[in-house]
Formats: C-alpha cells, structure tokens, sequence
C-alpha cells in the first residue's frame, strides 16, 4: 500500500513537471489588460498581461451597435482609471464605449469629424476627443473646417463642450491639425498639440477655455506624454532635426529639447510610469529611450525592420512596453528591463494602445 501512494505521489510530481515544460497547467494571473484598436479589421482586441493572450475581439462599427452599417476605423484607445470603460475614437464620426465587464459596445457619442486622439481624467468623469467641427454634417468651406476638442461626460456618455483651437489648413494657408493629447495627473489641464504647427495648446479642465499657447522651434507635433508628476510635458516633434521638447508645466515654456540620433521620424511617445524614462516610436521601426534626469537619449532599440510604429503603452508596474505595428499586423511586448522583444502578438492592423489593471 505504501508502495502505491509513493508511486502515485512521484507519477503526479512527473506529470505536473512534464505539463510545466510543455507549456501546460495554469496561465500566469493576470496583472493587466492591454486593449488594441485595430483600423482595418474595425474592432478592439482584448489582450491579457503577461500571458499575452487576446481573449476578445470586439467589433468597433458595422453592427456591433444597431443594424445599420457603420463604417468605423478605430484609432484611439483611454480606459477609464476604475478599469469599466474603454472609449475608443473611430476617425469617422464617433466615439465607441465598451464595458470591459462585457466586453460589449453599450454607447455610442457623435464626435465631430475624424475623431482620434482621446484621454480621460483621472477622476473618469470627462474624456476629451481631438476632433474636426464646423457646425454643418458636410463641413463646407464656409464656415471652414474647425480643429476641435470634444468634451464628454462619462456618466451620461454624452457631448458637454466643444473647445475651438483653430482652423484647418489649405492649400493657400497654414492652419491646426491636432494630433496629441495629455491630461495631467490633477486634472487641471489638458495639452492638445498641432502636427501642422509649431504649437501646443493648454486648456482649463474647470472652464474648458484655452488659457495658454506654448510655442516651440521646430514644427510638426505628433504625440505627448506628460510625467506622472505632472511638472514635465514631453513633445516628440518630426521638424528637422526630429526633437522632444521638454515643457515646464509650470511655466507654460520649453525647458529644453532633446535631439533624436538616426533619420527615423518619431511617431508617438509615452512616460513610464515611475517617470525615468520616455519612449519615443518611430517611422522606421526604431524606439528611442530619453532618460528623464539627463535629458539624453540612452539607447535606440530596433523593434520592427524598415516599419512604422504606431502606438506605445506601459504596463502598470513598467516592466513592459506594448508597441503596435500596423504594417506587420503584429504587437511588439518589450521587456524595458533589458530592452528585449518578449514576444510577439498577432493582430490586425493595431493602432492605438492603452493598458489598465484588471478590474
């Protein structure tokens, strides 16, 4: 009898040892969820962290809200800090509201024209839409197009304010196209920038006015990211030479500017979250790391060979960076430890990237 209860003792530790090195037995806990806005496939995928599983898709569009069809290229992705809600812009019309509990579409907010950039305070109350308006649905010429943030209220899902910045370029003349947005850690201010421009916007969350404009050297803006103490705003900029300018928040002006080694052209930048660190992604597949307390530019990881970069979100706890790359249908995961490609995530053309604890 002895023998037998030896037996099945050492045949279950082999068993559960083989399951190990075979990949079986249990998935890692999950310690947060990566939520990707794919264009071309019109959905949002739902990604678990660290097992690096996409355990939903979630059509954004066609008939994932009514009958009717849709058309709808997801873009921007912001997840409402308790984790309940993900907003996601469309680049049509419209702002799509899923509840993670469901993983279901349950609202749908008309947004202006085209929009993309989205972020939401960190009281969850109001989220606020890069978008295009002109008070007509065709937007002709007169009045002209109008570079635009929607605001709106999370409770209700629906438009409280929309702030004028500027009109859209033309041929003839320059204008505003927005292209970033950051909010900071109080909630006091929200930063729009211009990739037609050399211009960042400031404007108070209290009054929904612009209170401030920051102007830089060099032109073309295309992300921010704003330091978890809220004291530092970070610029990637694709003037020649590309830069990142460093805002004081305080001030409202640039501190400095940090010039971006190679040719690449940045496309988007994100702070990690303990501050040390920003990472800027690139045209051509390269991601530059800017240390904080120096200012200088430590080290250019090669991510996708020859590919644009689209979008880049940290873990909670900063040990990983989600890196979307349209062109390869792929998510890059980095280990920001030791700078290396953990692995690899199939998707279809992943845009916009955001990343929350699980609920």
């Amino acid at each position: 009898m002895k023998c037998r209860v030896v037996f099945s003792v050492v045949s279950l530790l082999g068993l559960s040892l083989i399951l190990a090195s075979c990949g079986g037995g249990s998935s890692p806990a999950t310690t947060a969820i990566a939520y990707v806005a794919n264009s071309q496939s019109h959905s949002l995928s739902v990604i678990n962290v660290p097992a690096d599983k996409t355990v939903a898709s979630i059509e954004i569009g066609n008939s994932s809200f009514n009958s009717s069809t849709t058309a709808s290229y997801p873009s921007g992705v912001a997840v409402t800090p308790d984790g309940s809600r993900t907003y996601v812009t469309d680049a049509v019309t419209s702002v799509w509201v899923v509840d993670t509990g469901s993983n279901s579409v349950i609202a749908k907010i008309v947004a202006g024209s085209g929009p993309e950039a989205i972020a939401i305070t960190p009281d969850g109350k109001s989220a606020y839409v890069t978008s295009i308006t002109c008070g007509a649905p065709s937007c002709p010429d007169n009045p002209p197009p109008l570079a635009s943030v929607e605001v709106i209220d999370t409770s209700s899902n629906s438009l409280t304010a929309t702030i004028t910045i500027g009109t859209l370029p033309t041929v003839q003349t320059p204008g505003v196209l927005l292209s970033g947005i950051a909010i900071s850690p109080d909630g006091t201010r929200v930063y729009v920038s211009n990739v037609e421009g050399n211009q960042i916007w400031v404007i108070d969350t209290a009054s929904n006015q612009v209170v401030a404009t920051i102007p830089a050297a060099v032109l073309g803006f295309v992300g921010m990211s704003i330091s978890p103490d809220g004291g530092r705003l970070y610029a990637a900029s694709v003037g020649n030479p590309s830069v990142v300018d460093v805002i004081d928040t305080k001030t409202d002006t640039v501190a400095t500017s940090i010039a971006l080694p190679g040719s690449d052209v940045p496309t988007r930048i994100a702070v990690t979250p303990d501050g040390t660190h920003a990472y800027v992604t690139g045209e051509t597949g390269h991601v530059w790391v800017i240390d904080t307390a120096t200012n200088a530019t430590v080290t250019t990881i090669p991510i996708s060979d020859g590919q644009p970069l689209l979008d880049i979100a940290f873990t909670p706890d900063g040990t990983r960076a989600y890196i979307a790359c349209g062109n390869n249908n792929t998510i890059y995961v980095l280990d920001t430890g030791t700078s290396r490609i953990l692995s690899q995530i199939t998707s279809a053309y992943p845009g916009g990237v955001a990343i929350s604890r699980p609920k």
